[in-house]
């Protein structure tokens, strides 16, 4: 398997949240896109650049799992991780989040008839992973829809395709894999301290064994995305439940 991270500046300080939390699962990560444009062909069109540069040096059975760099954690080991991919048996599968964030109307509603009474629902562009040979041919479909239409970042893209595409690409649904929450976060204007101390108290009842629980759908996630401002702040409090673990 091979671990990437979408991050054109190596040396951001950010970075090293999810490459030490990767390293303490004996996970290395390669940060891809180093001095490169997000919006290379598009609205965060960069991503996909990045990552199809990086699967064509791949044999076509790889598997390949590419996340954010800044608003990501690692939880469990490659093992668990591979395991729980295999289980699922599809050639591709990206993350899924509850809010219907950057997709057209039709993808919204699709993907609300697809997943049917599950929470978490619509496609999160954050946190993949797959076989080298599908997501190759996956982005070069997307490279052929018109990116530089206004608002057609690469989350409305993969949605686009994923909606197409139902046979080659599934969500994560149950968070077997990606937990993509932002239910935690709020808006700079009514963010106060007492909120965050809520969240943290939150946090910390969602520890089961030893291990943070989704207890939303039952599951113990392995890679946890918090996007946003205040995701910052929360990722490390769960980091420091981590060490404690």
């Amino acid at each position: 398997m091979k671990f990437y991270t979408w991050c054109n500046d190596k040396k951001s300080e950010r970075l090293n949240r999810i490459l030490n939390s990767a390293k303490r699962q004996d996970i290395t990560i390669v940060p891809i896109g180093e001095g490169r444009e997000i919006h290379e062909g598009g609205y965060y069109n960069g991503k996909n650049l990045w990552l199809y540069d990086a699967v064509c040096e791949l044999p076509e059975n790889e598997i390949v799992v590419c996340t954010d760099g800044f608003d990501v954690l690692y939880l469990s080991d490659e093992t668990e991780i591979e395991k729980k991919f295999k289980k699922l048996d599809t050639p591709i599968l990206y993350s899924a989040e509850w809010i219907c964030s950057h997709h057209s109307r039709k993808t919204c509603r699709q993907s609300r008839k697809i997943a049917r009474n599950k929470v978490f629902q619509f496609l999160n562009a954050g946190t993949m992973m797959g076989y080298a040979k599908e997501i190759k041919e996956c982005l070069e479909r997307i490279f052929s829809y018109d990116c530089k239409i206004d608002d057609f970042d690469d989350q409305k893209m993969l949605g686009q395709y994923y909606i197409e595409n139902r046979g080659k690409m599934k969500l994560d649904h149950d968070c077997q894999i990606f937990w993509v929450d932002a239910y935690f976060e709020y808006d700079k204007v009514d963010y106060t301290e007492e909120k965050f101390k809520n969240s943290v108290h939150k946090i910390k009842h969602m520890y089961k064994n030893g291990r943070l629980f989704n207890q939303t759908t039952n599951t113990y996630p392995c890679i946890m995305h918090i996007p946003g401002w205040y995701g910052d702040c929360l990722l490390d409090e769960i980091e420091k439940f981590e060490l404690k673990n």
